[in-house]
C-alpha cells in the first residue's frame, strides 16, 4: 500500500462525521478557537504530504547531505517472544557532516488488518566490533489500531558503519519498504537578532501571526529563529502573496531598538524527535505541550507557525494544521523540519529569491487554519478533504491535475513562487458564492 494511501486512512477517520458539520459551519460567520486543547473535537488535523508521483521541482536531498537510501526487505516469521532473535538486517555506512539521521519502514497492513506488528531497530558498530542500539521504532500495530509504518530518528550520528534490524514481533505481513536519509550539519550564519523565550510586546493590534521555532530535548539547534533564515522565509511569502492577490499576512513584530522585526520565539522541547514521532499524533504533542507553558492567545488574535526541528509520525508528513470544523479559527500550523526529503521542509526562500517548498508548505497550513477549502467548493477533493483538485469529481488524483499549481493541493509539487492562490478565484479566495472566503479574514494587513 502506498504511503499516500495509508496517510490519507489516519486523514479520513480524522474527518469522520465533521463534513456535514463544516458545510453548515461554511456559510456562516467564524468564530474563535483555540488549537488542540479548546479544539479536540471541534478540529480536523489536515496534513500536506509528499508522495513521488506528484513531486515536482525543489524535492530530495537537500544540499550537502548524504544521500538516501531506499530498499525492500523481508521480515522473518513472527516471533512475539523473541526466542530465535532473528532479524531482517541491512547494514549502511554514515559519512561525518550529517546532524540527523532518520530511518522509516513501512508496509502493508493486510486488506483486514489484524495482525502487523514489525517493529525497527538501529544500531551503531562500536570500535571493538559489537553493535550497539542508537535507535530505535516499536509501535504496536493490532487490529488496525496503529499505522503500518516505524520512524527511528538519530541525533549526531557519529560516522561509522551502522545497522538496521527490521523484527516481526507478530505480523503476518512480511515484506517492507525502508528509507534512510541524513540531515546535513548546518553551516552557522551570524546572528541577526537576539534570542526570546517568549512572545515579546506586540506593536501591532488586530489578528497577527506569531512564529515558533521548536527544537526537541534532543534536537540540534540550528538558530533558526536568530540568523535570519525564519524572519527572510515568512517576508518571502508576502512578496508572493502580494504578487500573487495583491495582500500581504499581518505579521507579529517587535521593536528592537527602533526597527520592527518578526517576532520569532524559541522553544526547547520536553521530549526527544522519537518520543514526539513515537506518540503517534505529533500535532497534537507538540501544541498541547506549547499550550500548557502558556501559549494560549485567543485563535482570533494569534495564529502560531511551528518550525520543528523533527519529523511528525509518518515521514511523508510535511506539514499538519488544525482547521476548525464549526467556522471558527483553528490557531497552529506545523512544519516538520525533519521530513522525507522529497517535502523540501528545508528548502527556504528569501525576498529576493521568491518562496520555496519550506513556504509553501507553511502557507498552505495556514490556510488550513481559516477553514479552507470549505466543503461546498467546486473543486473539493473528497479523496483528501480540504484540498482542491479536479480529478475525477475528486475520488482519485492525477498527476497532471491541473489544481496541482493550486497552493492548496493534497501533496507538495513546486515551491511557493511557483504556485497560485485559488486558480480560478472560484473555490476559497475572492469567489462568488454563498460560503466562507479567505479574502474575508483578519489576519491580513489592511
Amino acid at each position: 500500500m502506498s504511503v499516500h494511501v495509508r496517510v490519507a486512512r489516519r486523514l479520513a477517520a480524522a474527518v469522520a462525521g465533521a463534513a456535514v458539520a463544516a458545510v453548515i459551519a461554511g456559510a456562516g460567520p467564524a468564530v474563535a478557537h483555540h488549537g488542540s486543547l479548546a479544539c479536540t473535537d471541534q478540529c480536523a488535523k489536515v496534513p500536506l504530504l509528499f508522495d513521488e508521483r506528484f513531486a515536482r521541482s525543489g524535492t530530495g536531498n537537500p544540499p550537502g547531505a548524504q544521500p538516501s537510501e531506499e530498499w525492500d526487505g523481508t521480515a522473518p516469521a513472527p516471533d512475539p517472544a523473541n526466542a530465535t532473535g532473528l532479524a531482517d538486517i541491512r547494514e549502511f555506512t554514515v559519512l561525518p557532516g550529517s546532524d540527523v539521521l532518520t530511518v522509516e519502514i513501512t508496509w502493508d497492513a493486510g486488506v483486514i488488518p489484524l495482525l502487523y506488528d514489525l517493529d525497527l531497530y538501529v544500531d551503531r558498530k562500536t570500535a571493538f566490533g559489537t553493535w550497539q542500539q542508537v535507535g530505535d521504532g516499536t509501535n504496536g500495530q493490532l487490529a488496525g489500531d496503529g499505522e503500518a509504518n516505524e520512524l527511528a530518528v538519530v541525533q549526531r550520528p557519529e560516522p561509522g558503519t551502522y545497522r538496521t534490524r527490521v523484527v516481526n514481533w507478530a505480523s503476518t505481513q512480511l515484506a517492507y519498504h525502508g528509507l534512510l536519509w541524513f540531515t546535513p550539519t548546518q553551516k552557522s550564519k551570524k546572528a541577526t537578532s537576539g534570542r526570546s523565550t517568549v512572545d515579546r510586546r506586540d506593536i501591532v493590534g488586530g489578528s497577527k501571526i506569531h512564529v515558533i521555532y521548536f527544537v526537541p530535548s534532543d534536537g540540534q539547534d540550528n538558530q533558526l529563529d536568530v540568523n535570519g533564515v525564519l524572519e527572510n522565509s515568512v517576508a518571502s511569502m508576502n512578496t508572493f502573496l502580494e504578487g500573487d492577490i495583491g495582500r500581504k499576512l499581518r505579521l507579529d513584530t517587535y521593536l528592537d531598538g527602533k526597527t520592527p522585526r518578526l517576532d520569532v520565539s524559541f522553544v526547547r522541547g520536553d521530549l526527544t524527535a522519537a518520543e514526539y514521532s513515537g506518540s503517534g499524533d505529533a500535532i497534537a504533542a507538540v501544541t498541547q505541550e506549547l499550550e500548557h507553558r502558556g501559549w494560549t492567545e485567543s485563535g482570533a488574535v494569534k495564529r502560531y507557525f511551528v518550525y520543528y526541528e523533527g519529523p511528525a509520525e509518518d515521514s511523508n508528513i510535511c506539514g499538519t494544521a488544525y482547521l476548525s470544523i464549526t467556522g471558527g479559527y483553528a490557531q497552529w500550523s506545523v512544519v516538520w523540519l525533519g521530513a522525507a526529503p522529497g517535502c523540501g521542509a528545508r528548502d527556504f526562500g528569501t525576498p529576493e529569491t521568491g518562496g520555496g517548498m519550506s513556504e509553501a508548505i507553511a502557507l498552505h497550513e495556514n490556510f488550513h487554519n481559516e477553514g479552507m477549502v470549505p466543503l461546498t467548493a467546486p473543486h473539493q477533493c473528497w479523496a483528501f478533504s480540504f484540498h482542491l483538485c479536479s480529478a475525477a469529481a475528486g475520488a482519485a488524483l492525477e498527476t497532471l491535475d491541473p489544481e496541482s499549481i493550486d497552493l492548496l493541493f493534497p501533496f507538495v509539487t513546486f515551491p511557493l513562487r511557483d504556485k497560485v492562490v485559488d486558480r480560478d478565484h472560484d473555490d476559497y479566495y475572492d469567489h462568488s458564492l454563498p460560503y466562507r472566503d479567505m479574502a474575508d479574514s483578519p489576519f491580513w494587513e489592511g
